[in-house]
């Protein structure tokens, strides 16, 4: 499974609150879309991420019926807090009978793990046929078509709080070639280790061009697609099935 940045925020914070924080801020981004569906009925949602739980856990802190494809957290003593605080069940994917979804998000760039076009059209088409007829995909990814043009060589450091002190996250890309695939290396560094340690991952994806998502999404059945931007160079995609 590829290294994302949830791990490292949960391997490095040493309490649940940070984890909570950030599971309700980006729950609260795809909710935002989920009410504009209008029914009035607890929604089915699949977290097709599959990086680690904490939008599932989000989502399911605000009434959805949320089924995940994670593995989750991996720290014992992390998961053992984030249960004692957080009250919510998330269902395996196994537990669904029907298979079938009112809502499925690949969140956290997650697309970008795939390499090809076919992977690409794998993936959507397997999102499309476990959604129910007017059912929403919620996609987000990085705005792909402005870094392409840039090819930048390292992302801003991201810092967070945690009880044992300050974290930095810092990245970095190497871009192959003229290839739309590139390698990024992250490095996690605690204020307060006195071992001086850094967290060093390594993990390889690609970047598809707005144009290339929405065709594999014309494809695959979707309609109605949207796109939203913000200032972090996310960009958050929002197809219906008809």
């Amino acid at each position: 499974m590829t290294p994302c940045f949830e791990d490292c925020l949960f391997d490095a914070a040493g309490d649940a609150i940070a984890p909570q924080r950030y599971m309700e801020a980006r729950a609260a981004l795809f909710a935002e879309k989920i009410t504009r569906l209008e029914l009035h009925r607890t929604l089915s949602v699949l977290d097709a991420g599959g990086k680690s739980q904490a939008l599932a856990h989000g989502l399911a802190m605000l009434g959805y019926e949320v089924y995940s494809a994670a593995e989750g957290i991996d720290d014992p003593r992390l998961r053992a807090a984030l249960a004692g605080r957080v009250r919510t069940q998330i269902r395996p994917i196994t537990a669904k009978q029907d298979a079938h979804y009112d809502v499925i998000i690949a969140g956290d760039d997650v697309i970008a793990d795939y390499l090809t076009e076919a992977d690409l059209q794998h993936a959507i088409h397997g999102f499309a046929a476990q959604l129910d007829t007017g059912g929403l995909l919620l996609i987000s990814v990085r705005q792909y078509d402005q870094l392409l043009r840039t090819r930048p060589t390292s992302a801003a450091p991201l810092v967070f709080e945690t009880q044992q002190g300050r974290c930095a996250l810092f990245r970095l890309w190497h871009w192959v070639g003229s290839d739309c695939r590139y390698q990024q290396e992250q490095y996690l560094i605690r204020q307060n280790d006195p071992t001086c340690n850094v967290v060093h991952r390594r993990s390889v994806h690609r970047a598809w061009r707005r144009a290339e998502i929405n065709l594999v999404l014309l494809q695959a059945g979707f309609d109605a697609i949207q796109y939203q931007t913000d200032e972090h160079s996310e960009m958050l995609i929002c197809a219906r099935k008809f």
